[in-house]
């Protein structure tokens, strides 16, 4: 009987031990996945960033190389 008492009471402190091990788990998980979150965040918002930028330097040049023209045409 005590034998008994004693393998139960290891199975106990056993499901406590993997209990905490699957929270600890789970924590991790959330935290590595909020991580690559943000780092898709902040990779996307560089890359609209750098579009925007892009498109209006190419739009500034458009509006420049028009100008002239148009000046050149009218003298």
């Amino acid at each position: 009987m005590e034998s008994i008492r004693l393998i139960s009471s290891k199975k106990g402190i056993f499901a406590e031990s993997f209990f905490v091990v699957e929270v600890v788990v789970v924590v991790v998980v959330v935290v590595v996945v909020v991580v690559v979150v943000q780092i898709v965040v902040v990779v996307v918002v560089v890359v609209v960033v750098v579009v925007v930028v892009v498109v209006v330097v190419v739009a500034v040049r458009i509006v420049v190389v028009v100008v002239l023209v148009v000046v050149v045409v009218e003298e």
